[in-house]
């Protein structure tokens, strides 16, 4: 990835709220920096969460965002991420709370502080789950700044430049028994495409995945993660639950951090995004099968879930309050802080949905005016959606 274009269209994806208030957007972002070897999804998520709390609570003057490398050892280096604004700052004995779940610097609707609330408990949740530090320097009256560093490797050049050098140096997988579980029927048929010399057989749902593996042996399973009826977390966990220990690779085409760690936590073994490389998928196979690993049945520990059981939980106090809420025009600023918050945690938890929803709804809040009760509604109808799932 390249940081200095991840940071850059990260932070642009939120000048159009940064236009509505007046404010500057900043980006400097050193296009020399190497490209590096990391997470991009969860480094894009911190930057839109960073630099959506300095845009929402900065009235005047500019949000910066700054990138810089700096070789640690080796083939590493030290990646830095900055979003500095010109807003209120923050007391000195306010600051040690700043990243603690759910905190808030002052309770009230109207509370006047930038980076409160479970962002910024995600921004660390996510940039420790990367093995770097989050921190902040404020001043009251004098505005914030927000950093998060993290050590990555540089990556190859020859490989960023020429993909396809790289997947001519994989050797074509030995044959195997494969298990490909899609609804979808042309991306079955183009997995077949891709592996014709490989014993291959097909489920079009979770249940018959899970019917298939009691009966027969394969060397590995590619399962779709999002099928109607029983999807490909809820057929992992069928699996695993039963003794199951073929090794068991997601294919999505969501790859959020939550999403890979619920795939993960489900006992999955690895992942694959969708559109489907050639290369990546003999590649996952000769990882997998080569060396015949077996996996524990124990699902993996998902590092987010007390976090993620916070936000299920708040969920059913948002959509009470929100209700309540509907027909008071006065309280639009609880209200948008309520959205705002959902808006910027609900996919890394594994629910897009619901961010989807509440980012609409935030926009029109940040365009100065209310959002309108279809968008409020879908707001809750899709919080009530998290409420059944997790209840079921």
């Amino acid at each position: 990835m390249s940081p200095s274009e991840l940071v850059t269209q990260a932070a642009n994806s939120l000048r159009p709220q940064a236009d509505t208030k007046g404010l500057e957007l900043i980006v400097k972002a050193d296009p020399s920096i190497a490209p590096l070897i990391g997470d991009g999804g969860r480094l894009r998520q911190v930057v839109v969460n960073l630099v959506s709390n300095a845009i929402k609570f900065t009235d005047a003057g500019a949000v910066t965002t700054t990138v810089t490398a700096t070789a640690v050892s080796g083939a590493k280096q030290k990646l830095r991420i900055s979003v500095e604004d010109t807003g209120i700052g923050i007391a000195q004995d306010q600051l040690p709370s700043l990243f603690t779940r759910f905190s808030q610097l002052d309770s009230s609707p109207s509370r006047r502080a930038s980076g409160s609330g479970l962002g910024l408990a995600v921004t660390k949740s996510l940039i420790e789950l990367m093995g770097g530090t989050a921190g902040v320097r404020s001043e009251l009256g004098r505005g914030s700044m927000f950093w998060i560093e993290v050590d990555l490797p540089v990556a190859v050049e020859t490989l960023v430049r020429d993909q396809f050098a790289a997947a001519a140096a994989i050797v074509e997988p030995p044959r195997c028994a494969i298990l490909v579980v899609d609804d979808v029927a042309s991306n079955r048929d183009l997995i077949t495409a891709l592996l014709p010399n490989q014993s291959m057989d097909f489920a079009i749902d979770g249940a018959e995945a899970v019917e298939k593996v009691r009966a027969n042996r394969y060397d590995i399973v590619f399962m779709d993660v999002q099928m109607p009826s029983i999807d490909g977390l809820a057929a992992t966990r069928t699996i695993r639950a039963g003794g199951g220990n073929v090794p068991i690779i997601a294919l999505t085409a969501h790859v959020l951090p939550a999403q890979v760690i619920a795939c993960r936590a489900a006992g999955m073994d690895d992942h694959l995004a969708k559109p489907i490389d050639a290369a990546a998928l003999r590649e996952m196979i000769g990882k997998w099968t080569l060396a015949a690993p077996r996996r524990s049945t124990a699902p993996e520990a998902d590092p987010l879930g007390p976090l993620r059981q916070e936000f299920v939980a708040r969920a059913r106090e948002d959509l009470h309050r929100i209700s309540e809420l509907l027909a008071d025009s006065s309280a639009d600023r609880e209200l948008q802080f309520i959205v705002h918050r959902i808006a910027g945690a609900a996919a890394v938890f594994g629910y897009p949905a619901a961010g989807r929803a509440a980012l609409v709804a935030d926009q029109a809040f940040e365009a100065g005016k209310r959002p309108s009760l279809e968008e409020l509604q879908a707001v809750m109808d899709a919080l009530n959606q998290i409420c059944e799932a997790v209840a079921a």
